[in-house]
């Protein structure tokens, strides 16, 4: 019992710091003072939050997920892509070469006459055709080749 008449002090220090204006009522110290401050607090903040929750969920959503392309497969990242136009795996359509690949369409290959081993071929619209030739090829950018020739101009001096 003396502890708390000791704590009194440090009591009025955290209500004071706490619960600004507030005074103690008749034969209450400063640490029921604090006790029922802070529950009346906590009381008001579990109110609060109660009806929020309850505003949220009757709330309707106003944005929604939707998929952009839901039926064409996921494009490769551009690592991926390069490796399997190289070793002629995954499947290949015009937009996964990009514009500076030259492709062959196949429009004219019947579907009974096998692919041959030098070609990666599929068939449907808009697939193409990439031979050996073209997959050995490196084509490089246009601002890369403009780079390189300055480059040699500049070894020659």
């Amino acid at each position: 019992m003396h502890f708390l008449e000791d704590s009194d002090k440090l009591w009025k220090i955290h209500c004071q710091r706490d619960f600004r204006g507030k005074e103690t009522d008749e034969l209450e110290s400063w640490r029921e003072l604090y006790l029922r401050l802070f529950d009346e607090r906590e009381a008001r903040l579990k109110a609060v939050r109660a009806n929020i929750t309850a505003s949220m969920s009757k709330a309707t959503p106003e944005r929604t997920v939707k998929m952009a392309f839901v039926e064409d497969p996921a494009k490769p990242p551009r690592d991926v892509r390069r490796r399997q136009l190289k070793f002629g795996t995954g499947t290949i359509t015009k937009e996964a070469l990009g514009p500076y690949r030259t492709y062959k369409p196949v429009s004219n290959q019947t579907p009974t006459s096998a692919p041959s081993r030098s070609s990666v071929s599929s068939s449907g619209s808009g697939r193409i055709q990439v031979s050996q030739q073209h997959r050995t090829t490196k084509v490089v950018a246009p601002m890369m080749m403009k780079t390189m020739k300055m480059l040699k101009r500049m070894q020659r001096r």
